[in-house]
């Protein structure tokens, strides 16, 4: 059931959550005022890792939308 709805592997949703969190916490407690440029290293770096982890973790032929190709 939950597979129709969460396409993609688990990974990438786990990924998606700990990168969320990551870029939440330092919001939570107003670095994005206090400290910013910390802040944006902290979202440009976890998001460079996000987009490497996929790029490197991709299999060719993953459903990933609901669209057929």
């Amino acid at each position: 059931m939950m597979k129709n709805i969460f396409l993609g592997p688990t990974r990438y949703w786990l990924a998606l959550l700990i990168t969320t969190l990551v870029v939440f916490l330092p919001g939570y407690n107003h670095m994005h005022v206090t400290d910013f440029n910390m802040f944006i290293l902290i979202v440009f770096s976890i998001s460079a890792l996000l987009l490497f982890f996929i790029l490197k973790t991709y299999k060719i032929g993953t459903q990933v939308t609901r669209d057929k190709w």
